[in-house]
Parts: structure tokens; C-alpha cells; sequence
């Protein structure tokens, strides 16, 4: 089990930013290839991609036999360009040759472990039978199909072509695309820590009566004071009171805090505005003191809730209550206080 220290992290991650982000290393070996040498890596390169383009266009399951003469010849060219990146001997003329020299790469550690089928589609591309592929059976035909093509596109992918310039053109578009991702976010963050948040939820809260049975079948204690702050906006309603001169409903914040607005549910089921204007909102920091905020004498109701700007004003305690001397109720659905 390999145990990494925090300095070999330290270490790891610019150089994994290095060679993701930069390509060091890429442009280092490009840099380090003669013109001659570049420019047999990019003709062999471009063969094997002509000849995996031309066997994706063979589909028809007769035509498994060229697609594998093609992915042999391309294995061999990509073999070539294998050896060229590393400054060996590159002039294979046979699939056997060009395996024979790749496998000491492979046995030495040198290159990646190859694909699980490597052993079978080597022995079947160095069948020098001028049948061996058209004798196939029918339903293993398109499986090494399958194999080879995975072969070969494991052996394309150890070449990198490309030049100095357009490594430095993929350099500038991932340092563009990380950039774009690290402003995304930050965005993200600073719009997640300046947007307001619903406060009140879960907060104590406090009627100042509960009616019993109401709603039916909330037993005679009635529905608790909670069910105003508990975020849940559906339904008829979740609190009320008794009908008395002016009802009222506190929530206790739990420290002074700027506010943003509130907003406020009344119920969603019928008599908006029969028993519960005028409507006051007020805020106190000190639970004994309160001011007048917002004041509604039109009729609102769950579908429609009453908006209160509040503007940064500070508050521990909100009140809400029907400013009326005569008998009133307070029902409600929910109460929503943000705050930044």
C-alpha cells in the first residue's frame, strides 16, 4: 500500500498541473525530436488514423476480413511511430517485426500495460495465412474485430503528433476552460454566501392562543405554533388562533440579524381578508420594544403572499398581529424571514 506524505502532495500536484494543464512534458519531448524525426511521427500517425477512419465505414459482418487486414497494417504503422517518439529503429516492413520490437518496451515497464486481448490479437495479426481472417468463425469474427480495433487505438494513443505549436494552442484552450470553471465558481460562491436565506425556519415561535380542533382533528391543544416556520407552504393552513382583539404571532431569531424582507402565508383556503386585517409586521431587538415595518389592509393569501422589504433593519424577535379592537383570528400557512 502506497503512503503518500503531505509534502509528496505538495510535490504531486503541481506536477500533475504541469503536465495536464501545461504539457510540459509533452512540449519537452517535441522539442526534443529532430524536423526529419517529427515529420515520420506525423506521416506514420496520419496513416493509422486513414486506415481506423476507412474501418469504421466497414460495418457489414463480411466485411470483418479487410477491416482486419486494415487494423493490422494500421498496429504495425502505429508500432513504427511508437518506436520513432522513442529514437529506436522504426523501419518494421512486417506486423512480426514490429511486434517482435515492441515487446521488450512492454516486458521492460517501459509502456503502459497493454489491453487484456494484447497476447490474442497479436498472434492473430501475426497468422501469416493468407485465409486467417476470412476463415474465422462467424461468431468470433466480429469479437476480434472488436479486440484488434482496441488494440490499435491503445497503440495510437501512445503517440502524441502533435507540434510545439499546437500543444501550446491546447495549453492556452485548458488554462481557458480552467479559468472559466474557477470564475463559475467563485460566483457560485460569493452568489451562495450574498443570496438571503429563509432564517426563521425552525425557530421558537409563539401564538399568543391555540385555538382547539382547528384545524379538525388537530385535537384541543390545535395545531403547534411550529407549523408556521416549518418551510412547508402546502395545504389549507397551520396555525390559528382564537378569534380575540388582536391575535399575534412572535418568532425569536435568536440574535439580532439585518434582515431582508419577510414574507408572509396566510391561508390557502378561503376568508382572505374576512378576519385578519389590518395586518402589522413588526421587528424589536430587544423582545420589549418593537417597531412598525409593514402594514397590509388588502387582502392576501397562500397563493398570493405579502412581501415586506425590510432593508437591512435589525431584529431578534418578528411580530406579527391583526391591529384591530375587534375580535380577530390569525391563520396562518407560513412566515418566511431572510436574511444575508
Amino acid at each position: 500500500m502506497v503512503t503518500l506524505t503531505v509534502a509528496a502532495v505538495k510535490r504531486l500536484i503541481p506536477q500533475v498541473f504541469q503536465e495536464v494543464f501545461l504539457l510540459k512534458r509533452a512540449q519537452q519531448a517535441v522539442e526534443g525530436r529532430s524536423s526529419d524525426q517529427q515529420t515520420r511521427i506525423r506521416e506514420l500517425t496520419a496513416a493509422v488514423d486513414a486506415r481506423l477512419a476507412v474501418v469504421d465505414s466497414l460495418t457489414a459482418g463480411d466485411q470483418v476480413p479487410p477491416a482486419l487486414v486494415l487494423l493490422r497494417d494500421a498496429a504495425t504503422l502505429a508500432i513504427r511511430a511508437v518506436l520513432e517518439v522513442r529514437g529506436l529503429p522504426s523501419d518494421c516492413d512486417t506486423a512480426e517485426s514490429a511486434f517482435r520490437k515492441l515487446t521488450p518496451l512492454i516486458e521492460s515497464g517501459d509502456l503502459p500495460p497493454p489491453p487484456k486481448e494484447w497476447t490474442r490479437v497479436r498472434d492473430l495479426f501475426l497468422d501469416t495465412r493468407l485465409l486467417a481472417f476470412d476463415e474465422l468463425p462467424a461468431a468470433d469474427a466480429l469479437a476480434r474485430r472488436s479486440e484488434a480495433e482496441a488494440t490499435v487505438a491503445w497503440l495510437r494513443g501512445l503517440v502524441d503528433a502533435r507540434s510545439v505549436a499546437e500543444i501550446k494552442m491546447s495549453r492556452v484552450l485548458r488554462l481557458g476552460v480552467v479559468a472559466l470553471i474557477v470564475v463559475a465558481g467563485l460566483i457560485w460562491a460569493f452568489s451562495r454566501v450574498g443570496s438571503a436565506k429563509n432564517i426563521a425556519l425552525g425557530k421558537p415561535v409563539q401564538l399568543s392562543s391555540r385555538r382547539p380542533n382547528c384545524p379538525a382533528g388537530s385535537g384541543e391543544a390545535g395545531l403547534p405554533p411550529s407549523g408556521a416556520v416549518d418551510g412547508n407552504k402546502a395545504g389549507s393552513y397551520d396555525i390559528c388562533t382564537n378569534f380575540e382583539v388582536r391575535p399575534w404571532l412572535t418568532i425569536d431569531l435568536q440574535e439580532n440579524r439585518k434582515l431582508s424582507k419577510a414574507v408572509i402565508y396566510y391561508r390557502g383556503d378561503c376568508c382572505w381578508g374576512a378576519f385578519d386585517l389590518p395586518a402589522v409586521l413588526e421587528l424589536s431587538e430587544d423582545g420589549a420594544n418593537f417597531t412598525e415595518v409593514g402594514r397590509r389592509t388588502t387582502a392576501y393569501s397562500n397563493q398570493d403572499p405579502w412581501t415586506v422589504p425590510l432593508d437591512g433593519k435589525r431584529a431578534k424577535i418578528v411580530r406579527l398581529r391583526v391591529d384591530s379592537g375587534e375580535s380577530k383570528e390569525l391563520v396562518l400557512t407560513e412566515v418566511e424571514i431572510y436574511a444575508k
